[in-house]
């Protein structure tokens, strides 16, 4: 993932701080997994101070269907305003963790 940033730049920016890593299966994924890391401190991608990114959802999908089932999940979860304040302004896992299972069942 990080030699594909550096490759094809700072694609994985969605945009208000949230970066969105991923990797498919013909990129070496053996089994799906998702993971978030939301930061206190923001980095640059690239060292680029205009791609300032403070919360990164990591994606590797076992399968092409299961990718994109999974970006377009994350992709219309984070693009609701309100919700993706949410996430950043929560303090603990347990938070955080509570606004998306509302989300999935809205």
């Amino acid at each position: 993932m990080i030699n594909k940033v550096k490759e094809f730049g700072p694609f994985i920016n969605l945009g208000q701080g949230v970066a969105l890593p991923h990797a498919r299966p013909d990129e070496g994924v053996k089994e799906f997994g998702m993971s978030v890391l939301k930061l206190q401190e923001p980095v640059s991608l690239l060292d680029d101070e205009e791609q300032r990114i403070d919360l990164l959802f990591c994606l590797a999908a076992s399968d092409n269907q299961k990718h994109l089932e999974a970006l377009s999940a994350l992709t219309q979860l984070l693009s609701n305003k309100q919700v993706l304040k949410q996430l950043k302004d929560a303090e603990i896992i347990q938070e955080f963790l509570t606004i998306i299972k509302t989300e999935e069942v809205s």
